[in-house]
């Protein structure tokens, strides 16, 4: 059965929507609010490709792609025939899915300098992950970032503050470089940091080459956050096109 028609605009279904979704969404960073409404889209109703169809039947050309998550192009035909035909066979076993294995497997076959993986559900989970290893195979508490690494409590105090609902105390184990730069990484470093993460495509390669070197003479360990640029710049990211292995 068809959907039936709001008789409802755009701002006007925005402005309900807002009473039982503060903002509009559940993801802050694709909030209506974030442009410039009604002139930019408020929802969208499909895509294909590089475009999408707002609900005021507008196309818009997509620059943002899923915020860099959807790297092949929306509604691709083959990519949706094969994640039709995985859930016909089910999609949530209660014993590791075959698929898991087959799939790690190709993924170390590209990257060949790494001997393990797990797979995680988002990139805010993904370095999170990473940064509890750092402080568990360091014991140390603090880590060192330069720009936004998602919304945990280690990653985002530094960017809000209390305003957040992270306790100082934990916040505070969180060090926010004024600049990305060796010169300011070398400022904050000392024993307590467990680790320095960083987006390696933000940075300047020979920077971030003193900065690995700094990092490890310090005893810390070096986290990329490719989560952004993924396989974009290479078939193994920006750490192997500019030779430096996290």
């Amino acid at each position: 059965m068809a959907r039936p028609q709001s008789s409802l605009n755009s701002m006007d279904r925005l402005a309900k929507i807002e009473k039982i979704i503060p903002g509009g969404t559940s993801t802050n960073a694709k909030s209506p609010s974030r442009l410039a409404p009604p002139i930019t889209p408020n929802f969208a109703v499909s895509a294909a490709g590089a475009e999408f169809i707002d609900d005021d039947g507008r196309n818009w050309i997509d620059c943002d792609m899923g915020l860099a998550a959807v790297v092949w192009g929306h509604a691709r035909t083959e990519i949706d025939d094969a994640v039709i035909s995985q859930i016909r066979k089910g999609v949530l076993f209660s014993a590791p899915p075959m698929l898991e294995g087959e799939a790690a497997e190709l993924i170390l076959d590209r990257l060949q300098e790494f001997a393990a993986l797990r797979f995680v559900k988002t990139g805010s989970d993904a370095v999170s992950a990473a940064v509890r290893v750092a402080r568990a195979a360091t014991g140390r508490t603090d880590i060192i970032i330069g720009t936004y690494h998602g919304w945990h409590d280690w990653a985002i105090y530094p960017f809000y503050g209390a305003a957040t609902g992270v306790p100082a105390q934990v916040g505070q184990l969180t060090r926010k470089l004024p600049e990305e730069t060796a010169a300011a990484t070398r400022l904050l470093l000392d024993a307590d940091v467990a680790a320095v993460v960083v987006c390696p495509e933000q940075w300047e390669p020979e920077q971030l080459k003193e900065v690995v070197q700094l990092v490890r003479a310090n005893g810390s360990i070096v986290i990329f956050d490719e989560v952004k640029s993924g396989l974009r710049v290479g078939p193994k990211g920006v750490w192997h096109k500019i030779n430096i292995i996290p």
